[in-house]
């Protein structure tokens, strides 16, 4: 276990291209193993005898697997598009996954390459999911940065909290009745959903009881009519 009690599990999916691609791939889960990430590649799990298709299934589906790094070259897309060998047969399942069962964070694309006129190497069953770019040295370490915050799910730059209402706004209720109330549950509450019961009545023997007028279509026909 890492010191935050947090082991994150990646499967790295990629395309036997070339021994160079190959041994890129291996640095990466190498490296992320040193980054305490229990980096997942064939290599170190698949020996003779064993079902290589199974085997993917089995890694892209575990609920021990947090992510899945899908390593996009060329060789990758081409078969990946084509539906060729493990990879078509990995695209499957994928393609299945992100659509109907899994959540579409669990599946990363990594871009490896580009082609000679720079544009991305990304399948077209990924074209629409954000990747990380580890194609150049010059955007290598960025981008490996980026990959760990994603795995560990955290973030360089955090999401504020949402604060509360500005007192200057709860003392300006412009047309709204002077002594209503904001309680604490209703600051997350839409603005008409919390004076809109302020306004109902239960004087019903008057001629003009507004117990059942809507201010949400009140304020809409002001609008339209202004």
């Amino acid at each position: 276990m890492t010191k935050n009690n947090f082991t994150p599990s990646v499967f790295i999916s990629y395309s036997w291209t070339s021994m160079d691609h190959e041994n890129w791939v291996m640095d990466l889960a190498r490296r992320l193993r040193r980054d305490g990430v229990n980096a997942v590649i064939d290599k170190w799990r698949l020996k003779a005898g064993h079902d290589r298709f199974a085997f993917m299934e089995e890694m892209i589906g575990s609920e021990d697997i947090h992510k899945v790094l899908v390593i996009c070259d060329k060789g990758y897309k081409e078969k990946a598009n084509q539906r060729i060998g493990g990879v078509g047969i990995e695209t499957q399942v994928i393609t299945n996954s992100i659509y109907t069962r899994v959540k579409q964070e669990k599946f990363i694309p990594i871009l490896a390459e580009r082609g000679e006129d720079g544009a991305e190497c990304i399948p077209t069953f990924m074209s629409s999911l954000i990747y990380i770019d580890l194609s150049s040295a010059s955007c290598y370490e960025t981008g490996y940065k980026q990959l760990l915050y994603t795995i560990y799910e955290t973030a360089e730059h955090e999401e504020p909290e949402l604060g509360n209402i500005p007192e200057f706004i709860l003392q300006n209720k412009v047309g709204l009745q002077e002594d209503a109330e904001f309680s604490e549950g209703d600051q997350n509450k839409p603005i008409v959903e919390f004076y809109e019961h302020k306004f109902r009545s239960d004087d019903t023997n008057h001629k003009h009881s507004i117990k059942n007028v809507n201010l949400t279509a009140f304020w809409l026909n002001l609008k339209i009519s202004a």
